[in-house]
């Protein structure tokens, strides 16, 4: 297989602070009395993404081995306003690759190794010098193993993995409202998961341990370190195309990245009904079905509630 991409993103932020000195009703708000406020005008930054790649699969006898290669860049540069930097003022090239092995048994275990190099622009954007973001580079080692015993609906996978990154965006100490790329960050962990069929119902199970470091070697901030899921679906025999399922979503509780501030954990009830004939498909899907109120995120001395139920129906088709 054989590709090419390409990505184009501007950056343009102006800021400006004030503080209204009457009080003020926050269920009926009466905006007066503000101290005048200077805006502060930024320059603009544009960022041109590019890649080409090429991946390949080979499979001899009870191997699969996977690996590819990819040379990219990226350049920043002033925006002009129009879409992309009309000359960079940075540029960034970088060969990355990826390779993967696996065995199959005749048990139904296959176990397996993964390498993979990355090398993107997560930020776009300036720090309070107009110095562009540089790229993000990571590096991350997977070894794992599926079972599926023969001729059975059960699928059950462990991995364990070890991820760094580099060139990750903190808060500005001397410039408050601004980054600055400093440090590396890591996580290491494992994950379970499980797949199962009975009848007519499945059953999908999931586990994830993360032990974070940034660069100041506290936790990376919002990310827990224990996180699940347990889906049930149950489509009758009796009905075709008639699917009901139910599940519940697990967060354990999260740092701020500091260590100062802790996010508590919750746990939230999901449900869906879908009906599937031919080619199309409507599902009516429900997040949050209790309406529970959680918090998701704790940072900075202020926490924000997360989404309350959300309800979607949609109506899709394939061909």
């Amino acid at each position: 297989m054989l590709g090419a991409s390409l990505a184009r993103g501007t950056y343009d932020s102006d800021f400006g602070y004030g503080a209204q000195v009457a009080p003020i009703d926050p269920f009926n708000p009466v905006y007066a009395g503000f101290n005048p406020i200077s805006v502060t005008d930024t320059p603009g930054t544009s960022v041109d993404e590019w890649g080409v790649y090429a991946q390949n699969r080979l499979l001899l006898d009870r191997w699969i081995v996977d690996f590819g290669l990819r040379y990219g860049g990226v350049e920043t540069g002033p925006s002009t306003g129009n879409f992309g930097a009309s000359s960079a003022a940075a540029s960034d090239r970088k060969l990355t690759g990826n390779a993967a092995v696996m065995y199959r048994f005749d048990n139904g275990l296959a176990p397996y190794a993964s390498y993979a190099t990355s090398f993107q622009q997560d930020a776009i954007g300036a720090d309070a010098n107009g110095k562009a973001f540089e790229p993000t580079e990571g590096e991350q080692i997977e070894l794992g193993v599926k079972f599926q015993p023969p001729g059975s609906d059960t699928l059950i996978s462990a991995a364990a993995f070890d991820l760094t990154k580099s060139n990750m965006l903190v808060a500005d100490p001397d410039n408050p409202g601004f980054q600055i790329q400093s440090g590396e960050a890591s996580a290491r962990g494992f994950e379970l998961e499980l797949r199962h069929s009975f009848g007519e119902m499945s059953i999908q199970a999931a586990y994830t341990f993360l032990d974070t470091r940034n660069e100041a070697g506290f936790d990376i901030a919002q990310v827990p370190a224990h996180a699940a899921s347990f889906w049930l679906e149950y489509a009758p025999a009796a009905l075709p195309g008639l699917r009901l399922g139910g599940g519940l979503r697990h967060n354990g509780s999260a740092w701020d990245g500091a260590g100062a501030q802790k996010t508590p954990a919750y746990t939230l009830a999901d449900a869906s009904i879908a009906y599937e004939r031919d080619n199309w498909r409507l599902a009516l899907n429900v997040t949050n079905l209790t309406d529970k109120r959680h918090v998701t995120t704790c940072q900075s001395g202020a926490c924000y509630f997360g989404e309350g139920r959300n309800v979607t129906l949609t109506l899709t088709s394939a061909f």
